[in-house]
């Protein structure tokens, strides 16, 4: 069977997303489209601007055939631990190809790139923490040792421009996650169309999640309709009329502000991407500051980039520790988490089941009947660990619920999630 996999996180959904769609399945024709969805929570360090609920349905009203929940332990990690996440999910599923956009579209030169990055020899890796010294960010440093490590090798340094835009990054990751696993899944790339990643600019039909985002802050709807299919914008609208969204991290601005006042530095000791001195901005900064604008952007340094602070301060507010992610890094998604799918996609995941070695949840009240088969070793899984990753899904959520002005302050919301069924 021909399985291809998609790494999503719809926020929202846009052209340019259906067109890559529809170029993926073009070039691969599968059996089966499997996508993996972050959930309430994204990689850029932002709670979706829109519930999890509603990106399932773009997902499936766009054509995919299963959805499934990136773990949050992955999910808002940078884009190494994104990337491992979401490809040995797909490796479990028995995908077999992958197919991501790329600004470059040179999918010879991003192997290439991440097959060094996979070995990482003595050369590159003494190069990366010389220019880590210098104050860099991790990608601006990597950027430099690559280019310094191919001039002297005799390799075509303008390589190293591939890596330098959002898409390429994450494929590259993508790449380096399939040799490190040793994986049999097939990488495909194409060509990324329309604004970059982080552009504002909305005078376009293929405008980016950034510039739709800003509209829907603005609240200026008719500009979004021409940016996204008709049946996003439908979902969009129900989103929003049921008061359902749109959700900007700003909603918990005090709520925010006042953690990070009121913490101890040995509060941040054990949380996932505080290290470096950040912990001491943060508490020093958070005293000062005004408004969440100004404290992230005070925080932020050439050796901070802002989506790290970002993801910093959600691992803050769930506490995130480092050692839970350092353990998913090693063992990997301890579960298969269904968020929706339509026929084809149930049937394949009914065949699944008696494929793979970790769980399946579609219901999360039967987690601890699923807990106790796993004491059993009847999966190959890690017992704490599957508790762990699930425990932060079932946070993330709950917090999640509070960024919405307009809902009262319910909990439970997880276990109130029903997985989608899409009559085909």
């Amino acid at each position: 069977m021909k399985i291809l996999g998609l790494i999503i996180e719809y926020n929202p959904f846009h052209n340019g997303h259906q067109y890559h769609l529809k170029q993926a399945l073009n070039l691969i024709n599968p059996d089966v489209t499997i996508g993996i969805l972050s959930g309430n929570f994204v990689q850029r360090g932002e709670p979706s601007v829109f519930r999890k609920q509603a990106k399932v349905n773009f997902s499936l009203e766009a054509g995919l055939d299963l959805v499934l929940e990136l773990p949050l332990v992955f999910s808002i990690q940078d884009a190494g631990g994104f990337a491992l996440g979401s490809v040995w999910t797909l490796d479990k599923l028995k995908a077999s190809s992958l197919v991501f956009g790329s600004e470059s579209n040179d999918l010879k030169a991003l192997k290439k790139i991440a097959f060094i990055l996979n070995e990482s020899s003595d050369k590159y890796t003494k190069l990366l923490k010389k220019f880590l010294k210098k104050g860099l960010s991790f990608p601006n440093s990597r950027k430099e040792a690559l280019k310094v490590y191919f001039e002297s090798s005799g390799f075509d340094s303008e390589i190293i421009n591939k890596i330098s835009l959002s898409n390429d990054i994450l494929g590259l990751e993508y790449l380096k996650s399939i040799f490190h696993l040793k994986s049999s899944i097939n990488a495909f790339s194409i060509k990324r169309i329309g604004k970059n990643y982080h552009d504002l600019n909305s005078n376009s039909s293929f405008s980016s999640a950034s510039a739709i985002r800003n509209l829907l802050k603005k609240g200026d709807l008719e500009k979004i309709k021409k940016l996204v299919p008709e049946f996003a914008y439908k979902i969009i609208i129900d989103e929003i009329n049921n008061n359902e969204g749109p959700i900007f991290l700003e909603n918990l601005e005090k709520t925010i502000i006042s953690i990070f006042r009121m913490n101890n530095l040995s509060d941040f000791e054990n949380i996932y991407g505080i290290n470096e001195g950040l912990d001491v901005r943060f508490k020093k900064i958070a005293s000062v500051s005004k408004n969440l604008e100004s404290f992230l952007m005070d925080v932020k340094t050439k050796r901070f980039t802002l989506t790290r602070i970002k993801r910093a301060l959600l691992s803050t507010l769930i506490k995130l520790e480092k050692n839970s992610v350092k353990k998913s890094n090693i063992y990997g998604p301890q579960y298969i988490r269904v968020l929706g799918f339509n026929e084809k996609g149930r049937k394949y995941l009914s065949y699944l089941k008696k494929k793979i070695d970790i769980p399946v949840i579609t219901n999360l009240s039967d987690w601890p009947r699923i807990y106790k088969k796993v004491l059993n070793n009847k999966y190959k899984v890690n017992p704490e660990l599957f508790k762990t990753q699930l425990f932060y899904d079932i946070k993330a959520t709950e917090l999640y619920t509070l960024f919405n002005k307009e809902k009262k302050l319910l909990v439970g919301n997880e276990y109130k999630y029903n997985v989608k069924y899409k009559k085909t």
